[in-house]
């Protein structure tokens, strides 16, 4: 296939940029709000503008669930309000994600009216949104990294709920709702779009033990269950159709491919070029062709000097897989701003643009932020017919 294909719908610019806007409880009772860590609740307006300025046209941002039902069933959105209204005077899209991070303190995940509270907050928020917008249609992540997040607070007990050995009850229970939500915001907002955000992951038995190749295959497979949970591949008594997935977005950072390790932990890190590793080309045409849908990397990224060359190779690598006859819907860079440790993470990130001073100003990875504005500037200059080749810019809606 000679054409590569960018689904525009979702960004009129090939990447978006992640706020880190996460609102969660530490094992010791402790809140973490990133979005006052990194002071992008008081800076929006000028965080904002600065990503314009990179020719970007849509972010991801948290909905601080906590933040706004700070009290059962009441909603104060007075804290993405300032988002809004910036989003709005710079021309950005929001892809709005509902759960990242917690819920509030009052609730327990596992009970049925955990379900039915995520339910009514998307239905508010979505009123919120549709008095605001302008009659834009929104774009929705339900719930980032299900798979992911029953893994780590479900199975290992490393991150909220703080669960052990209930993995798959507490990814059910996730997708259950997650799908009412996006159902709830859709009663309100019938054209809203919805991607799920979930890790790409590829998992191979070591060299030394090829004995473990079926195991390898199931472990990456049940990686991707929340797909097939919310698409109705798997479980559909969980509520999961087709429908309920518009757009297939899947996390890819560096250590996302990786040997067998065993059923819980992963092994050692694959790299590049080595036995087992694939391209990333090729598990984003895996995922297309397996799903039928538009692909979005939903987020990636690496920290250091090597941020700007990570940024790079994705988006060559999205842009052969859309080569290849996959429709690529963006890549989401994350994180925008550097966020120090915090609670409840092990270590910082490193953004675009650093910790934010009395005034708001930042200072800026010079590197990373030209890779982007490349990036973005590539796009519309290859649509009239460039190829990029050598130093230039990718472009996801070229002819080669």
């Amino acid at each position: 296939m000679d054409d590569a294909t960018l689904d525009t719908s979702l960004s009129a610019s090939p990447l978006l940029l992640a706020f880190d806007t996460a609102c969660q409880r530490g094992r010791d009772g402790a809140w973490t709000d990133l979005a006052a860590a990194t002071g992008h609740d008081r800076f929006a307006t000028i965080d904002y503008a600065r990503v314009a300025a990179l020719d970007v046209t849509a972010v991801r941002e948290g909905a601080r669930w906590p933040v706004v039902e700070r009290r059962p069933w009441q909603y104060d959105f007075s804290a993405l309000a300032p988002s809004v209204a910036a989003a709005r005077a710079h021309g950005l899209q929001i892809v709005w994600t509902l759960l990242d991070g917690g819920w509030p303190p009052d609730l327990d995940p596992m009970a049925p009216a955990f379900v039915r509270r995520f339910a009514s907050f998307a239905r508010a928020l979505a009123r919120f949104l549709g008095d605001e917008s302008a009659g834009d249609a929104p774009w929705i992540v339900p719930i980032d990294q299900i798979g992911h997040r029953a893994w780590l607070g479900g199975e290992l007990g490393h991150a909220p709920p703080y669960l052990e050995e209930r993995g798959f009850e507490l990814q059910a229970q996730l997708v259950r709702a997650a799908v009412a939500a996006a159902d709830a915001f859709r009663l309100v907002l019938p054209a809203a779009r919805v991607m799920c955000a979930e890790p790409l992951v590829n998992v191979a038995a070591h060299p030394d033990r090829p004995d473990e190749t079926e195991d390898a295959l199931g472990a990456a497979a049940r990686r991707h269950l929340a797909i097939d949970m919310l698409t109705g591949r798997a479980w559909p008594q969980l509520g999961g159709e087709p429908r309920q997935v518009d757009v297939v977005g899947v996390t890819y950072h560096p250590g996302s491919q990786w040997y067998y390790g065993g059923p819980k932990h992963p092994g050692p890190p694959i790299a590049p070029g080595a036995p087992g590793w694939r391209p990333l080309r090729e598990l984003l045409l895996a995922t297309a062709e397996q799903y039928g849908k538009p692909v979005c990397v939903a987020a990636t990224g690496r920290d250091g000097s090597l941020a700007s060359a990570w940024l790079r190779y994705v988006c060559g690598e999205a842009h052969r897989a859309a080569l290849g006859g996959a429709t690529i819907a963006g890549i989401v860079l994350e994180p925008a701003l550097d966020c120090a440790p915090v609670p409840g993470r092990r270590r910082g990130s490193r953004g675009i643009w650093g910790e934010a001073d009395a005034a708001g100003h930042r200072e800026i990875d010079a590197a990373l932020a030209n890779q982007v504005a490349l990036q973005c500037a590539g796009y519309p200059r290859a649509r009239s017919g460039a190829s990029p080749a050598g130093g230039e810019p990718i472009a996801l809606g070229t002819s080669a």
